[in-house]
């Protein structure tokens, strides 16, 4: 059989960019509709025989009618392909209120060809072609109670069907980046890697990048890049082919192509290197590191001429300029005596000054004023 897996879409995504005037959408908004667009446009070549998505369909738990219109247009055309089981994310879920709908929940009451499964609850659904466990995200700190409610599921289940996990969770030894990796200490909320053994294929959400995390189980990671932690590699979904048997034959990576996310650094000195930068149609971030004071207002200058344009949205730039002393420190020094704390302050103010483009000149006089002000006030 084979099965779609998608996950972490987070509809609503602002981030960057700014309001497309002809749509009244954000350009970010659009760039998240695109990337499922992929995925319905692969779902109708592919025709699998089950779609699965694992979670956070949405930047939040209270979505706008328009951003539901839009995914719930995009998750009916996926359901006249193949059934849907979908999974309730910790950025569906409601907090309190048993009369509260999660995100997702409309979903269900779509009409399609195939029915569309969403699951708030521990839930076994059966096919003809394999059995489904769902386990969405729960705000608890303890995971025993699920992993229970999962094995009694699981023990109801006739095997000789391929056994799927849908699954919003952090799984033991999972990848968030490069620095942290899901480990269980105490009564952290992970669930343990004998869990997962249990099924033919476990199909998981909620840790945002594509990875392999057990022989049989994948994080589908999220669709597009949500913010600059997720600017290396690619994001997508994927395609899941298990034999009669249940065993993993295949996992094929399917790109959404989103949008890149260029980090650059780059010396003042040799600012006009960024005109050969690789930026086209990419969030960009610039580092600039200066050998001497240079206001930020000059930088910022520097580097957008240098760029050139090409560009989607220039998110920030980022300033290093070296400390130096305050330049009219000795006449402070008289007035201030040995309160370091006023020298500081006045050597920030300085340097926030310069950063403002405020001349040497004018900055001289400023703290001469001020001098002369304070002179006054401890005369009076």
């Amino acid at each position: 059989m084979r099965i779609v897996h998608f996950a972490d879409t987070h509809l609503g995504m602002t981030n960057f960019g700014s309001l497309d005037a002809a749509t009244g959408l954000h350009d970010r908004v659009l760039d998240f509709l695109d990337a499922i667009d992929i995925i319905v446009t692969q779902v109708g070549r592919l025709k699998p025989d089950l779609i699965v998505f694992s979670g956070d369909g949405y930047r939040t738990r209270n979505p706008s009618q328009t951003l539901s219109v839009h995914y719930g247009k995009r998750i009916q055309a996926m359901a006249n392909v193949a059934p849907v089981v979908a999974v309730v994310g910790n950025h569906d879920r409601q907090k309190s209120g048993v009369e509260k709908k999660h995100a997702i929940t409309a979903w269900s009451m779509l009409q399609a060809k195939h029915p569309i499964y969403v699951l708030k609850d521990i839930a076994v659904v059966e096919f003809s072609h394999s059995y489904v466990v769902t386990l969405p995200w729960f705000y608890a700190s303890n995971p025993k109670p699920y992993i229970q409610q999962i094995l009694q599921a699981y023990d109801t289940i006739d095997d000789n069907l391929p056994i799927i996990l849908v699954a919003h969770c952090d799984a033991d030894g999972a990848q968030y980046n490069e620095q942290k990796v899901v480990d269980i200490v105490d009564d952290q909320y992970v669930y343990p890697a004998d869990l997962f053994t249990l099924f033919d294929y476990c199909a998981l959400g909620h840790i945002h990048g594509q990875q392999q995390v057990y022989p049989n189980t994948w994080y589908s990671g999220s669709v597009e890049r949500v913010d600059w932690g997720e600017r290396k590699g690619d994001k997508g979904f994927l395609v899941i082919d298990l034999d009669n048997d249940g065993q993993l034959v295949n996992v094929q990576k399917v790109s959404t192509q989103p949008r890149p996310m260029k980090d650059i650094a780059v010396r003042y000195k040799h600012i006009q290197d960024l005109v050969d930068a690789s930026v086209d149609d990419a969030v960009v971030r610039v580092t600039v590191d200066c050998d001497k004071l240079v206001s930020e207002a000059a930088v910022n200058k520097a580097v957008k001429r240098w760029l050139n344009g090409g560009y989607y949205y220039l998110d920030n730039v980022i300033v290093n300029v070296p400390r130096q002393g305050a330049r009219v420190r000795d006449e402070w020094k008289e007035f201030a005596g040995t309160d370091q704390t006023l020298l500081d302050e006045l050597d920030t103010l300085e340097m926030y000054l310069i950063a403002q483009g405020v001349p040497d000149k004018r900055i001289d006089k400023l703290f001469t004023a001020a001098l002369k002000l304070k002179e006054k006030i401890g005369d009076g």
